[in-house]
């Protein structure tokens, strides 16, 4: 007989399995992507350049850094020419 669990409960849960797995291992997706290109590179598996190889630990770091421009460039625009 299965007991029906409520969809936030699953999701919490879920949440919760993922924290877990995070504090345990302390790698993030981008970290765990870097190890495994940095691994083939030096094996010669792929033969890519350095930049892709170390292109997950930069990738967040230019996506919020080019929002943030883009935010500072519009509010200047709108600061100069606006009503």
């Amino acid at each position: 007989m299965e007991i029906p669990i409520s969809k936030s409960l699953s999701v919490g849960l879920k949440k919760r399995i993922k924290n877990k797995i995070m504090k345990k291992t302390g790698m993030s997706l981008s970290t765990l992507l870097f190890v495994v290109f940095l691994v083939l590179k030096l094996a010669h598996v792929i033969d890519w350049s350095w930049w892709w190889i170390t292109f997950p630990l930069w990738f967040g770091f230019a996506v919020i850094t080019g929002i943030a421009l883009f935010i500072a460039g519009v509010s200047l625009l709108i600061t100069l020419f606006g009503k």
